[in-house]
């Protein structure tokens, strides 16, 4: 694919792992609510209620489904965050291990958790170093590659930008980013939390049409989507349809036929210009038991007929020792290093902070304890003159600290998640 909006498939990985296929069979999540003297809350909330589905390989799948309707809940359960209450989860045959299922998944979140002092190639650069482990030839011909197929070649050397601070890329550009920087490794399963939210009509088309280019090379697309398009819903290989968290319809989408055909032999036939999309959510609101009971009962064919692939080899886990991380941890902190000299020097305002406060601070002194006697007078006003300095160097290295650390912790824990 030459660009974003392309058709082709797009051919990421040389030699990657094998494909991998989740099979969840009733998974449900219970939360207790907090409960106060005065609670009308149930005790224990069902927020998934037995939700079952075949996904992959090869495939794109879109969850849908109003606010509410646990779509990331489910989401959160298929990636490993969040243990299922009841239910079962496995991948290529064998249960679910989260340790071994990093090592071949990636989410992407709803926000872009990116570094904003970098450039889309810097950020594309040491995602490869993180996730490939490759030399830096091998790095710069497959970051290259990202950067045409993702159709950012055009913003390679602009910083990425903070919406509160300094502008950068787009908020399209910055969601194909999202999606690039974790296909620098080897992925198989790709997760993606509204993907669309926040984008254009052009933006949405152009990535969610990315994202079926990577279904049919080989990787796995799970994404929650609210409210796509028309052409949009029709990108999609898969559909989960998602309500009060059960299933009111799963099957395939083809144009003309499901899940159009499956509404309307429950009675609520689609308008010829209608948007799928936006008929199934009216359906919902009003007539949600009716599909639920109808799905539950009949099913669809194409689904009763589906069963998992045997043949998928099954999914290795990481060695005992070491070899989790496809970098070394020497590679790892000069990564680090290097990234945050390079923030210091393009946000130099903690610098210019530090300095500035410490110059304050140290007029400030020297006019309160300007000449201080020499004799024993002076002792008191030396030992205060010490504990001051003291406290205030100790305050003036943590602020900082803290300042920085907190808008990079979601970042971190994000590199963290997907194997960094």
């Amino acid at each position: 694919m030459a660009s974003a909006g392309g058709s082709h498939a797009i051919e990421l990985k040389e030699a990657g792992p094998p494909p991998v296929q989740l099979v969840f069979e009733k998974v449900s999540i219970e939360v207790r609510p907090p409960h106060g003297p005065f609670s009308k809350a149930p005790p224990v909330k069902r927020i998934l209620d037995e939700v079952s589905g075949i996904f992959g390989p090869a495939e794109c799948i879109a969850c849908m489904g109003p606010s509410g309707s646990g779509k990331t809940t489910m989401l959160n359960a298929l990636t490993g965050v969040t243990r299922p209450t009841h239910g079962t989860i496995s991948a290529n045959g064998r249960p679910f291990d989260a340790a071994t299922m990093r090592r071949f998944s990636a989410l992407v979140p709803q926000d872009d958790l990116l570094t904003p002092t970098l450039t889309v190639h810097e950020a594309l650069m040491e995602a490869a170093l993180f996730k490939s482990g490759l030399g830096l030839v091998a790095r710069q011909a497959r970051v290259e590659k990202l950067l045409e197929q993702f159709g950012l070649g055009g913003c390679r050397d602009v910083r990425i930008g903070h919406p509160d601070g300094k502008k950068g890329i787009s908020g399209g550009q910055k969601r194909r980013l999202s999606v690039a920087l974790e296909l620098c490794g080897t992925v198989s399963l790709l997760y993606l939390d509204e993907p669309t939210s926040g984008l254009d009509a052009v933006s949405t088309m152009a990535l969610v049409r990315l994202l079926s280019s990577l279904a049919r090379g080989g990787v796995t697309v799970i994404a929650t989507i609210h409210q796509p398009s028309a052409a949009a819903f029709f990108t999609f290989d898969r559909l989960l349809l998602l309500d009060r968290g059960a299933i009111a319809y799963q099957g395939p989408i083809t144009l003309g036929q499901q899940p159009v055909t499956f509404f309307e032999a429950a009675g609520f036939p689609c308008a010829a210009l209608d948007n799928p999309a936006d008929f199934l959510f009216e359906v919902l609101v009003e007539h949600a038991d009716a599909l639920r009971q109808k799905y539950v009962t009949e099913g669809v064919p194409e689904d009763a007929r589906r069963a998992a692939d045997a043949s998928l080899a099954a999914l290795e886990a990481p060695p005992r020792g070491g070899g989790m991380y496809a970098s070394t941890f020497g590679a790892q902190l000069r990564a680090h290093t290097r990234r945050n000299a390079k923030a210091m020097v393009r946000n130099p305002m903690l610098a210019r902070l530090r300095g500035g406060s410490a110059v304050g601070m140290g007029l400030a002194m020297g006019i309160l304890y300007f000449e201080l006697p020499d004799d024993a007078t002076g002792i008191n006003e030396r030992v205060t003159l010490l504990l001051f300095t003291m406290l205030f160097m100790a305050i003036i290295n943590a602020l900082p600290v803290v300042v920085a650390v907190l808008p990079e912790l979601a970042v971190v824990r994000k590199e963290a998640r997907n194997n960094w």
